[in-house]
């Protein structure tokens, strides 16, 4: 059962900082110089790991590595093609 609790308040946790990203994704205020990781890049786009990897591999996305750890800049990232929604089309 205290595991079950952790994970909730974890869960809280997580997305409560999710949400306050969001809010600053949409109001413009994160500058260019903060680094996104995979795991926040598939989140973002909507894209499961491997899609992530054949989009750099076809360098498609920008990215940096250091160690075994690879990051993304968040205007790399907004600069994706598919990145958000598609837009909305009437129906004719």
């Amino acid at each position: 059962m205290e595991n079950l609790q952790n994970f909730e308040k974890m869960l809280s946790e997580i997305l409560h900082l999710s949400r306050g990203l969001d809010e600053k994704f949409s109001k413009g205020t994160i500058p260019e110089r903060i680094w996104l990781s995979t795991w926040e890049v598939c989140l973002r786009l909507d894209l499961s790991k491997r899609q992530l990897a054949t989009l750099r591999e076809k360098k498609k996305i920008l990215y940096f590595k250091k160690g075994k750890k690879i990051y993304y800049r968040v205007v790399d990232v907004d600069a994706y093609p598919n990145s958000g929604p598609p837009p909305h089309q009437p129906l004719a």
